[in-house]
């Protein structure tokens, strides 16, 4: 039986809050944007570089790395713009 927590870990599913996300591409026409409402795997939890403030920010010192469904493409993101599923 698995232990179900608040915590968003790892292998977790989780819904994306914001109508879109972009990654860390340079060039806007190579950056990934993901629909609100989609369903992606946390693949990786990393420690922040620096803090920001504003929205879709939080006061947490790590991103969640997400793999988007059905390809091994991966977004970044913090756990305010995301619930578990």
């Amino acid at each position: 039986m698995k232990l179900i927590t608040k915590h968003i870990q790892v292998g977790d599913k989780v819904e994306l809050l914001r109508d879109e996300l972009l990654d860390d591409n340079y060039s806007d026409h190579l950056k990934t944007k993901v629909a609100r409402g989609t369903i992606m795997r946390v693949v990786a939890i990393a420690a922040k570089v620096r803090m920001i403030k504003g929205e879709g920010y939080d006061n947490k010192p790590y991103f969640l790395n997400l793999e988007l469904p059905n390809n091994r493409n991966r977004v970044r993101t913090n756990y305010c713009n995301v619930k578990r599923t």
